[in-house]
């Protein structure tokens, strides 16, 4: 993983876009676009065969959409990382009596969703 859970951050208005009255702000200790500048950094001390993947637990369109702006910037990305997490106890229970959450069919879904990008999950 180059970047772990950044794709909410992206909402964050002063995140994806450099503001030059800023230079130094960002989001949380974390340095402006530094989805963007991790990558760039990972492509300079990595050597070509090392996979660089991007992972998140957020499975909607601003993953995808951060996704493709990275790509669009020419950030080399190898591998699309889909995390489930399951911290509610009432949700947990819900799914053991058969709650249709995080399903097979939601599985799927979400997999086709992804795999419009073209990168392995």
């Amino acid at each position: 993983d180059i970047v772990n859970e950044s794709a909410t951050d992206k909402l964050n208005p002063h995140h994806m876009k450099y503001d030059e009255k800023d230079p130094k702000g960002g989001y949380g200790i974390m340095p402006h676009d530094y989805t963007f500048k991790a990558f760039k950094i990972a492509n300079e001390v990595f050597p070509p065969d090392v996979v660089r993947s991007i992972n998140d637990y957020e499975m909607g369109f601003d993953y995808i959409n951060q996704i493709n702006d990275l790509r669009n910037r020419g950030t080399r990305i190898d591998m699309v990382g889909l995390q489930m997490h399951l911290f509610n106890p009432k949700q947990c229970a819900d799914i053991a009596k058969g709650a249709n959450i995080q399903a097979p069919q939601y599985l799927y879904d979400l997999m086709t969703r992804f795999s419009a990008l073209n990168i392995p999950l």
